[in-house]
């Protein structure tokens, strides 16, 4: 019966963990739909609106390498509580305020906030998981992640179209508020290392000694550049091509977020029966192609549009908690600090993409999607160079060892 309790009581902790994150990733996207609105209402040009989604993700980018420091040796709950206390007063002042500056101020320090609650929660996850469980609680987390994208332009869809940008606002305020009463209920473990210097102490050069792990973080930068760039530039393809509602942009949006749920499940039953470097090979090869499709044929109709943003989505499903899996696994001592630098740099890819769309004109998209698609087919060819060289030399130490013996 204690058992049962005890079981039931970690998976209420890590539901929350999972839904602290949820959340920090629905204040991210909720109004990516209204993106035209805010243009309109702010008066101001598209790029400084892009400005404000790129400069959000790149805040979210810096406290993962502040954070990542320290995120194993302080008291969770209490970064829980600051952290949510920032998002709460941003989520007020931004719904409002009707000046653009100010409102792009508390945006940014709104991600101060959203930036750590997802490295906190992922951190303990990691470490009140057991090893042969954590593909399947990262699957879960990462889950979690995805249906944000998929909720929050539905919401900001539907809450932006009806009382605009300061009813979203208002919304996150309430969950935020809730948020922080059950925080203050809720009893948070609230685990350490033995060592506590030993983690400020961390020099993040030492991580990138591992080529697994700039492998990794290449990929990744580069799937988050390339997933942000569609997620900001497909309400201006839906609203300037195919002359969409905003109500309805928000529903376009599901294809690809569902896609993501998708991908995330699909991870979860495969990783304990396929090795993460298969996973990983097949995703270097298949996200260069549709990518490089979605470049080409993004004009053509509606439900070719929606055919490949739902593959992307599939194929982004599963990468975050592909990686998240094996850099857990690469670093077991410093697990806090080495996905802090892969958020960092995923994030970082996010911010750049995000902002780089916006410098391209609707007609010159494609040339700027071939050239991405081009840049994972160089990473793809790269790994498989490394693979095939490691993999002779494998072969050769084994030969000579047999040679030895015999």
């Amino acid at each position: 019966m204690h058992l049962a309790e005890e079981r039931s009581s970690h998976s209420i902790l890590l539901f929350f963990l999972y839904f602290l994150s949820f959340f920090a990733s629905v204040i991210q996207n909720i109004y990516t739909p209204i993106i035209p609105e805010l243009q309109s209402v702010f008066d101001v040009p598209l790029f400084w609106i892009n400005i404000t989604v790129g400069g959000f993700i790149f805040i979210v980018a810096i406290m993962q390498i502040i954070l990542g420091k320290y995120v194993d040796s302080q008291n969770q709950k209490r970064m829980f509580i600051v952290s949510l206390f920032i998002i709460l007063i941003s989520n007020i002042i931004c719904s409002f305020t009707t000046n653009f500056v100010v409102f792009s101020l508390f945006r940014l320090v709104q991600a101060i906030g959203c930036g750590m609650l997802p490295l906190i929660s992922i951190t303990l996850i990691a470490k009140l998981t057991e090893q042969n469980s954590l593909s399947n609680s990262m699957a879960n987390y990462q889950i979690f992640l995805s249906c944000a994208p998929a909720i929050a332009p539905l919401i900001g869809g539907f809450i932006g179209d009806k009382y605009g940008y300061s009813g979203i606002f208002s919304l996150l305020s309430i969950i935020s508020l809730i948020l922080l009463v059950i925080l203050f209920i809720l009893k948070l473990p609230n685990i350490q290392k033995e060592n506590s210097n030993k983690t400020s102490k961390v020099h993040y050069a030492q991580f990138f000694k591992n080529k697994k792990f700039c492998l990794i973080i290449l990929f990744g930068f580069f799937v988050f550049f390339a997933y942000f760039s569609i997620l900001v530039y497909l309400p201006v393809l839906l609203s300037g091509t195919y002359h969409i509602s905003t109500s309805i942009i928000g529903l376009l949006f599901l294809p690809m977020t569902v896609s993501m749920i998708l991908g995330s499940l699909f991870y979860k039953k495969i990783a304990k029966k396929i090795m993460y470097s298969k996973i990983l090979n097949s995703l270097l090869i298949a996200f260069p192609i549709v990518l490089l499709l979605f470049g080409l044929l993004q004009f053509l109709n509606l439900f070719v549009v929606a055919i490949l943003t739902f593959s992307l989505g599939f194929l982004v499903g599963i990468a975050p908690a592909l990686m998240s899996t094996i850099i857990s696994t690469l670093f077991t001592d410093l697990k806090g600090a080495a996905l802090g630098l892969f958020n960092f740099i995923r994030y970082t890819g996010m911010t750049l993409g995000a902002i780089s769309i916006g410098l391209f004109s609707t007609p010159l998209t494609t040339i700027y999607f071939v050239i991405l698609a081009a840049i994972f087919m160089i990473i793809s060819v790269f790994n498989f160079y490394k693979t095939n060289k490691e993999l002779k030399i494998a072969y050769a130490t084994k030969n000579q060892t047999n040679s030895h013996h015999n």
